[in-house]
């Protein structure tokens, strides 16, 4: 294997001296721990046989001391070439280790995430631009529906009010029959028209509610195609039923007329009996 690309530390002709003798060092360190150890067991063995401290035995161990501080500083100085090798080491594995860390920022790793979280993001927006959509559409045509039948009920009512009015009107105008108007009365009930008129529909006002979903275009073309879409119905069951009607009354005119007269001849008494049977 080529030792070209590795780091100065980690580089065989660097590191063959040191690595050798690691083993001579750490033998060294062993036998002056184990000597300074072994000394100063034997001082406190001898300060704890004599009952305590003397001149003598505290400048020997003020000597142990010194000693031991020359011993620590040895050591350090003996194994420090390998643990600074061993922590450069160290930290040439965590530097490459933190340089594909996704969770380390600015490495490639870290970047190819963001992206991935930005493209995710990205996805939900869009999912959730569509189910906003999704949800006005269908808010939309339900509002199409609602004011759709809106339309045609308030039409249908609208109708309904004409039939009524209508179909008073020839009433009130067959309640309104005396021999002194039967030539106008029974020509007004003759020629009553029962006939839905283009100006009716053109005129027809309209009362139901625009949701606020859609534009008034759109609920122009809805009021346009449902009263276009009833227009027929309309006028035949108008025909239907005020030309019905109007047709029994006219029918019923000259029998009517009739039983005016006799009221007429009758006296007072029976004129108002005849007058409430005729009613």
């Amino acid at each position: 294997m080529s030792t070209d690309n590795l780091p100065v530390l980690l580089n065989p002709a660097n590191t063959q001296e040191i690595v050798t003798a690691a083993p001579a060092t750490y033998q060294k360190n062993v036998s002056s721990s184990q000597a300074c150890i072994a000394y100063g067991e034997k001082l406190l063995a001898e300060i704890e046989s004599n009952g305590g401290m003397t001149d003598e035995l505290d400048k020997r161990c003020a000597d142990y001391v010194e000693k031991s501080k020359r011993t620590l500083k040895a050591m350090n100085t003996g194994r420090t070439p390998f643990t600074k090798l061993f922590d450069q080491i160290r930290g040439e594995f965590t530097a490459m280790e933190n340089s594909v860390d996704p969770a380390k920022k600015d490495t490639v790793p870290y970047k190819v995430q963001q992206l991935r979280n930005a493209y995710a993001a990205a996805k939900r927006e869009e999912l959730e631009r569509q189910r906003r959509e999704a949800e006005r559409r269908q808010a939309h045509d339900n509002a199409l529906n609602t004011y759709r039948q809106a339309a045609e009920d308030d039409y249908r009512r609208q109708f309904d009010q004409k039939v009524t009015a209508d179909i008073n009107a020839l009433s009130s105008l067959n309640q309104s029959l005396t021999l002194a108007n039967y030539a106008e009365v029974s020509a007004q009930i003759a020629s009553f028209h029962a006939t839905l008129t283009s100006d009716w529909f053109k005129s027809l006002p309209t009362y139901a509610h625009r949701p606020m979903e859609l534009t008034s275009d759109e609920c122009d073309t809805i009021r346009k195609e449902t009263l276009n879409r009833l227009s027929t119905q309309f006028k035949e069951q108008y025909a239907a039923e005020v030309g019905d009607y109007r047709d029994s009354l006219a029918d019923a005119l000259p029998s009517k007329r009739r039983e005016l007269e006799r009221i007429a001849q009758a006296n007072a008494a029976e004129q108002e009996r005849m007058k409430a049977e005729l009613a």
